[in-house]
């Protein structure tokens, strides 16, 4: 259940889309930072700002080179105050001869704040898609297929368009997008296998992102595999949980006898025939797979829904299933903090995360989760930690001593 980072290749995909504009990003960055270098040049900037009517919450920001994120949030506020570098050019003595009369710092051109609309367009689709990818107080791997589809939408949206910058830009963009989630192939299975444990969505929804991805032609056959592999999954772990079930099942029959001892012959009669009812239902739909996939879905437009509560409840009905929903939704489709994600000075993941095995990570998250979950009192630690010590140095002593 290992899959690549979903952030790092976003992470990867913008760097490709912004390396060819790095002139026009270094020229608004340049005035911005003129603007925010002194508390005079920042009030002059906001009296040019109340002449030209312009209302704006949002104040310039600097952003870090390093972080594309921080890129996005500058080009968003510089972009509504564009007249207002417009009026520095004309009226403001120190803009001028930084900007106007020297080679190496050119002021912004039409073009370059035209550049910086598209930037704040594209940036948004991957700066969201990375905030979701990057959530820790909620399930990723259902989300993960929405997102791709928003992503790939827009990018073929851009490659279509007229506009010649869009057009290359997203071609670039596109090369390194299909490297990672351009085929089926290419992506963890258990990520299509997760639209189908998500009560609101299941198979109309998967068949759906598949005709967008990959076509109307080969959406029944790729439906089909993400079917088979839930059942897969269904058999393997009847095989390891199917006893636990059965045990339960005992123990519930042996509470019902209890409570219901005193029962009449047509009572004990009537409900033998519902159980063979029920008995002959699940030799129709054959497991619990068929009977959920038959249930109507949980209304999509539901915000506030919480899918681990919800297979929580329904435990009991698909004591098996749950199993699996409760594995395969635990998969983080990234590794990373939002913090984190938005860095393009280096890898992501470096070598030493990389390399670890998988008991170790799952070590680490654990012992992590307890030290949360565990409230620590400082001074018993201490002196625990004091009485270790010392046995451990009594001990090195005694070994030299017979030595």
């Amino acid at each position: 259940m290992h899959l690549r980072c979903s952030a790092h290749i976003l992470n990867l995909i913008v760097a490709e889309g912004l390396k060819e504009y790095h002139q026009s990003i270094s020229k608004i960055r340049n005035v911005v930072r003129f603007v925010r270098s002194s508390p005079s040049r920042t009030q002059k900037f906001k009296a040019y700002a109340e002449r030209e009517k312009i209302s704006s919450n949002k104040l310039l920001c600097l952003d870090v080179v390093t972080r594309w994120n921080s890129t996005f949030f500058m080009f968003e506020a510089a972009e509504k105050y564009e007249k207002v570098f417009d009026q520095l050019e004309l009226h403001d003595a120190q803009y001028i001869r930084e900007f106007c009369l020297s080679e190496p710092k050119t002021r912004p051109s039409s073009i370059d704040w035209e550049y910086a609309h598209y930037f704040i367009k594209f940036l948004k689709v991957f700066h969201d898609a990375t905030l979701t990818f990057s959530g820790s107080l909620y399930v990723t791997s259902n989300t993960f297929l929405r997102q791709l589809c928003l992503i790939h939408t827009q990018l073929q949206a851009w490659r279509d368009s007229k506009d010649l910058f869009l057009k290359i830009m997203a071609e670039n963009m596109k090369k390194k997008y299909d490297k990672y989630w351009g085929n089926y192939e290419t992506i963890n299975p258990y990520l299509f296998v997760s639209i189908l444990l998500e009560p609101r969505h299941k198979e109309r929804f998967l068949r759906y992102c598949f005709v967008v991805l990959f076509g109307e032609f080969k959406a029944n056959e790729l439906v089909v595999k993400v079917r088979n592999n839930l059942h897969s999954l269904y058999e393997e772990y009847k095989l390891l949980y199917g006893d636990d079930v059965e045990v339960m099942d005992a123990v519930n029959d042996e509470k019902e006898l209890e409570v219901d001892n005193e029962v009449d012959a047509r009572q004990v009669f009537d409900s033998g025939y519902m159980r063979i009812l029920k008995d002959n239902n699940f030799v129709e739909c054959k497991t619990e797979v068929d009977l959920y996939l038959l249930e109507s879905c949980e209304n999509p437009e539901n915000e506030s829904f919480d899918v681990l509560d919800w297979w929580k409840i329904s435990s009991s009905k698909y004591p098996i299933l749950s199993y699996v929903a409760r594995d395969i939704l635990a998969m983080p489709v990234s590794t990373v903090a939002s913090e984190s994600a938005f860095s393009t000075g280096g890898r992501v993941l470096d070598p030493h995360r990389c390399s670890l095995s998988t008991r170790t990570v799952e070590a680490l998250i654990c012992t992590q989760n307890w030290l949360r979950s565990t409230p620590i009192n400082l001074d018993e630690a201490i002196d625990e930690i004091e009485h270790i010590e010392t046995e451990i140095l009594g001990a090195d002593k005694n070994i030299f001593d017979e030595a």
